[in-house]
């Protein structure tokens, strides 16, 4: 079955042997043999080199190419995916740039792949310096992520990749890392925990102290996770951080751990309980620690279902400047 997605315009369609010549006209260019590893000089023989690639990948279920075409006919440019590392790329001819092409065909083909592929997310690797591409990730919706940018050479030039992601629409709540677009809804979550907890309000600029504490630093040791709902609400947050213990060794502490009133019982507390799990396991700690209120009699039941241990201790605070 081949593949073929229509819309916005434009029609993504599989690479045929008819094509070759087109694949010259579009690809001999010196703005994509330095932007991408096909060959340069790319003529006849090396268009047939590349389609039986992309033919094979496509047998092998490795990665998908398509031509951008506005009718299924002439192609404009190629948009693809690698189905292993959900990588999309694409390259739009000289004579086609500035009609916004490869943005629809990123949006078409990342819609495909969270449809009919099933990929949960799929990304753009784009060299920081390449403002069209940083235009197209931007207008095909996707959102550059807080991993460090990757050098890699291509042809003799050395330069790196920044990651951009584009994450399927949620139909159930999930737990993922604070995001800084996120914090001042963190900020009104912990006013809001504070004030159950009867204790006083986080001091003002607590969205500015988290950025610092998050994101600033090159090293944070601070990890924040919030509950999201399927339309964009942060109806929760939990907090931890690697303490030592001078009698356990190290630990991982959970300093909060808060669901907002209109959110309980939805299954929420569990799933930011299961993903500070997964923090302590990423960061080969054993053992999580944390408190809560004596008189919390819902959070000591949810915590004893399970299986936290309580231990019997006051927890003093005493200020110092």
């Amino acid at each position: 079955m081949t593949t073929r997605i229509a819309g916005e315009g434009i029609v993504l369609r599989e690479w045929t042997e008819a094509d070759l010549p087109a694949m010259v006209r579009l690809f001999d260019d010196p703005e994509i043999a330095y932007r991408t590893p096909l060959a340069s000089p790319f003529d006849r023989a090396a268009a047939e080199t590349y389609l039986d690639a992309v033919q094979r990948a496509r047998e092998g279920n490795t990665r998908l190419h398509l031509a951008i075409t506005e009718d299924g006919g002439e192609p404009l440019g190629e948009v693809l995916i690698s189905i292993a590392s959900r990588a999309i790329g694409y390259g739009v001819g000289a004579a086609h740039r500035g009609q916004g092409l490869a943005a629809r065909a990123t949006r078409l083909l990342t819609a495909y792949a969270h449809t009919t592929l099933g990929l949960p997310y799929v990304i753009l690797e784009i060299d920081p310096d390449n403002t069209a591409s940083v235009a197209v990730a931007t207008a095909a919706g996707f959102r550059r992520t807080d991993t460090a940018p990757v050098p890699v050479e291509n042809k003799g030039r050395v330069y790196t990749l920044a990651t951009w992601s584009h994450e399927a629409p949620l139909t159930a709540p999930r737990v993922r890392h604070a995001r800084p677009e996120d914090l001042p809804r963190v900020a009104e979550l912990a006013a809001e925990h504070a004030a159950y907890e009867k204790a006083a309000p986080p001091s003002p600029g607590l969205p500015d102290r988290l950025d610092a504490l998050l994101f600033t630093t090159p090293t944070p040791r601070l990890r924040c996770l919030v509950a999201e709902l399927p339309d964009g609400t942060l109806a929760g947050y939990a907090t931890c951080a690697p303490e030592i213990s001078t009698w356990e060794g190290e630990y991982l502490h959970m300093d909060c751990l808060y669901l907002s009133a209109a959110h309980r019982g939805l299954g929420l507390g569990p799933l930011l309980m299961t993903a500070v799990e997964s923090e302590a396991r990423t960061l080969g700690l054993k053992e999580i620690q944390w408190q809560t209120p004596s008189w919390n009699e819902g959070a000591i039941r949810f915590y004893a279902r399970l299986g936290a241990e309580p231990k019997e201790k006051l927890r003093y605070t005493l200020r110092v400047g």
